[in-house]
């Protein structure tokens, strides 16, 4: 393929064509490489990782785990790498990842880097999830305590439940301020560029192609997806019984027309036939909550916002009958811009 064309990945302003990346040579691939690791000029060398870890090259994790290895990098590509070392997933990244724990590293790339062992990792890194829960910084530590929960849900175990907000810590909603939101079905087809999301199997969630549904709210555009090996259940009966990495929601950047993962929900059994319910945002920060109540044929909640930098008063009430969602009208306060987080300062959101 013609150099311009590698070169056309960066320029575009939008998501990377994979049609474009699945055409690149062998000497493109070893530029990209060559680029990643900072030994030939770059215009983005967090763009030349996304091209990396999109066309799925033999060696990937090599690559990236040199750029994360290497205390004399800038801190915002070390972060950059651990992110995507996350996306790219398997046995070679999560070594990488691992093998990182070793090497100084300040605290946004610890971030990255427990985000990355929660969205990649499986049982052998829930040790190292542990200690940094434990252990670390805040930001850190918050992190930490999500991916360990991601990682024992995603594969069965219990124990690791996230921690149940005080009434306290719940944000109370005036009715008389709040302005109304939507939440309805809709289909891939009619998303755009939406089927890439869905394919990419964020944070290790097999989604679901059918149903999804749009979330409405002003100019914000979000995408709520489930998991498709949880639909094959009875849910309304699973809630009570096992805790679960339920889906994934992404909201939609009008600038590069993609959809890109913001938010995870999350449920756990409590006694009584009654489940938790939680949405956190990929920074590990809680953003709703709802105790909701089950009968195995039927499950109802309340989603309430939780207190927390940038969130503001939701509710959303609905049901689960079966396997299938049904929401009654959200309310909300009008929506504010919110400070950029260090996923977004770095790495392309994922």
């Amino acid at each position: 393929m013609p150099e311009e064309m590698l070169f056309a990945l960066f320029d575009s302003k939008h998501g990377l064509d994979r049609q474009i990346v699945a055409r690149l040579e062998q000497a493109d691939q070893e530029q990209v490489r060559e680029m990643v690791l900072g030994r030939v000029p770059s215009p983005d060398r967090g763009r030349a990782m996304d091209i990396l870890v999109v066309a799925g090259w033999p060696g990937a994790a090599e690559v990236l785990g040199r750029v994360l290895l290497n205390p004399e990098e800038e801190d915002l590509l070390r972060a950059s790498a651990a992110s995507y070392l996350g996306r790219l997933g398997g046995r070679a990244a999560e070594d990488v990842l691992l093998e990182s724990l070793t090497t100084p590293m300040q605290t946004l790339v610890r971030v990255k880097l427990a985000g990355a062992l929660g969205r990649a990792g499986t049982r052998r890194s829930m040790g190292a999830l542990q200690e940094l829960a434990n252990r670390d910084e805040e930001p850190v530590r918050r992190s930490a305590r999500l991916g360990l929960s991601v990682v024992a849900y995603r594969e069965g175990q219990r124990g690791f439940d996230l921690p149940v907000p005080e009434p306290e810590e719940m944000l109370d909603l005036d009715p008389g301020k709040a302005l109304p939101f939507s939440v309805r079905p809709t289909h891939l087809d009619e998303l755009g560029r939406a089927r890439e999301w869905v394919s990419r199997s964020p944070y290790g969630i097999r989604l679901a192609e059918w149903p999804l549904y749009l979330i409405e709210f002003g100019e914000l555009c979000q995408l709520f997806a489930l998991d498709a090996r949880a639909l094959e259940s009875n849910l309304a009966a699973l809630l009570a019984e096992r805790p679960l990495l339920l889906g994934a929601i992404a909201t939609y950047s009008a600038e590069d027309e993609s959809y890109a993962t913001q938010w995870l929900l999350l449920t756990w059994p409590a006694e009584g036939g009654r489940f938790h319910m939680a949405v956190y945002d990929t920074a590990g920060t809680p953003v709703l909550y709802s105790f909701g109540i089950t009968d195995s044929r039927v499950a109802e909640f309340m989603l309430r916002a939780v207190q927390g930098s940038g969130n503001a008063p939701i509710s959303l009430q609905g049901r689960i009958r079966g396997s299938a969602f049904t929401f009654d009208g959200g309310l909300a306060y009008e929506v504010r811009e919110r400070t950029l987080e260090p996923e977004q300062l770095g790495p392309r959101p994922l």
